[in-house]
């Protein structure tokens, strides 16, 4: 690649000018990256529906790159963007959906000014430039023809964690702020909306309630599209509409009625600009893992409950381990979230739901066995069996949820994040099971306020009664 220093500079004149040809100008500009037969393409009538000019740089190894090009003023400045915790403009979020049938690896989304290149499969923004200057340096050592053919972008590190968790915390935060200031609304309601707002996405994102979300996400996709258009009038109602079918429908704990939280999305112009905002952030940020490390921040103990890694419980396991088909339904294990962290809650979920599975399949090899002995079973004995199923080898995460999962929290933050945090687990769960729900089991069980006294014992309940056993560590 030669010295494009001058070019690039020129080019970027030139771009400013409306009488430039912009095939010509956008040509030049690539062949300045070693480029010299880049491919025009129609990539569909929203790309199209933006004046752009798109191409599909293909190397000598296969590797592929969609490449378009801007007017001046479509794009915002990403820098800017990013300190807000966002990965995308208007303008780059409708082009990366409209090319993300395509499945195209890579997308250049440039007005020689100011550069954006994403991953339109993990929806993330890998690399940007405010400047050519920066283009020189960021962007055009990876994008050359030669660069390119030689792997350069399969090479670029993903952004880390830490550095997503980190954005999403500002987003976080500067949204909880303008609720906070414009809507007199109380911090607890404010940071809740936030909740909503990352669980609609999480939800979207994966396939749970198939008999009613694809009429939510209709809902959804029109109301985002009608505050991109600056129709907002009545958005903040429409909003809350969707909230209370989630809640009612669903029975999404974490969209229980606030009044407080209702009064202050009602403010259509702020909960317009919000909704834009939220469809700005790319989808990797909102995964589990991300949402948990966005809140290692603030006071020092709540920062090492966040990173905390759960031990071993030698006691625990031994109080699974003698479980059995008559007191599988009752058992109970409490995760203290004081002394075992945040992490502790997808481990014993988990341990507690493979427990049940176990449980399920012993019973069903069990009975299969006494078909196979008695050459066939009739309906009556089939319907003995399936009334001796214990509870919890039937719907094995409701089941946890009502009865053998318990969280002990510290206060109303630890409760909140714990909530947030379960419930995307819960429809990660159920996602991976390829298991249709009707609704949520309810979260009314779990939660218990920690007692002031209470010793590094991990609490075992039986449900249903006034035993209780501790194990001492």
């Amino acid at each position: 690649m030669r010295d494009t220093g001058a070019e690039l500079a020129a080019l970027c004149e030139a771009w400013q000018s409306p009488e430039l040809d912009l095939q010509d100008c956008a040509r030049h500009f690539l062949r300045v990256l070693g480029w010299e037969l880049p491919l025009p393409f129609s990539p569909g009538d929203t790309v199209e529906s933006t004046g752009s000019v798109p191409f599909l740089l293909r190397a000598a190894s296969g590797a592929t790159v969609a490449a378009v090009f801007v007017r001046p003023g479509k794009l915002e400045p990403p820098a800017v963007l990013v300190e807000r915790g966002l990965d995308f403009c208007r303008m780059t979020r409708l082009l990366v959906n409209g090319l993300r049938a395509l499945n195209l690896p890579y997308v250049l989304i440039s007005d020689m000014n100011q550069s954006y290149l994403y991953d339109p499969r993990e929806d993330v923004l890998l690399l940007y430039a405010d400047n050519p200057k920066e283009f020189r340096e960021e962007l055009a050592p990876v994008l050359n023809q030669a660069a390119v053919s030689r792997g350069a972008l399969d090479a670029l590190r993903r952004p880390p964690r830490s550095v997503m968790a980190r954005q999403l915390r500002e987003w976080r935060g500067f949204w909880a702020k303008q609720y906070m200031q414009c809507a007199g609304c109380p911090e607890a309601s404010a940071q809740t909306l936030i909740d909503r707002m990352l669980v609609v996405r999480h939800v979207l994102a994966h396939k749970v309630f198939r008999r009613t979300r694809g009429h939510f996400e209709k809902r959804f996709s029109e109301l985002t599209r009608a505050c991109w258009r600056g129709r907002v009038d009545g958005c903040g109602a429409q909003l809350l509409s969707i909230f209370h079918d989630m809640w009612f429908d669903w029975r999404i704990d974490l969209f229980a009625p606030d009044p407080a939280l209702e009064r202050a999305v009602g403010l259509d112009a702020l909960t317009g600009r919000m909704l834009v905002d939220a469809s700005l952030i790319a989808q990797a940020k909102i995964e589990v893992s991300t949402v948990l490390e966005s809140f290692n921040c603030g006071d020092p103990q709540e920062k090492m409950r966040v990173r905390m890694v759960p031990d071993s419980n030698e006691d625990r396991e031994h109080y699974m381990a003698t479980q059995s088909i008559g007191s599988i339904d009752d058992a109970r294990i409490i995760v203290d979230l004081q002394e075992e962290g945040y992490r502790a809650i997808f481990v014993w979920f988990d341990r507690v739901v493979s427990l049940y599975e176990r449980f399920a399949a012993d019973y069903d090899a069990h009975h299969q066995e006494e078909v196979e002995e008695s050459d066939g079973m009739d309906l009556f004995a089939w319907s003995a069996a399936d009334a001796a199923r214990p509870e919890a080898c039937g719907d094995v995460l409701a089941h946890a949820c009502r009865h053998g999962f318990g969280i002990f929290y510290g206060d109303r933050r630890q409760h909140q994040i714990a909530r947030l945090l379960l419930t995307m687990h819960l429809i990660n769960k159920y996602d991976e099971r390829n298991q249709p729900v009707e609704r949520f089991p309810g979260f009314e069980a779990i939660f218990e306020q920690r007692p002031e006294v209470l010793r590094a014992d991990q609490v075992l309940y039986k449900r249903g009664g006034g035993a209780r056993v501790r194990v001492t560590e």
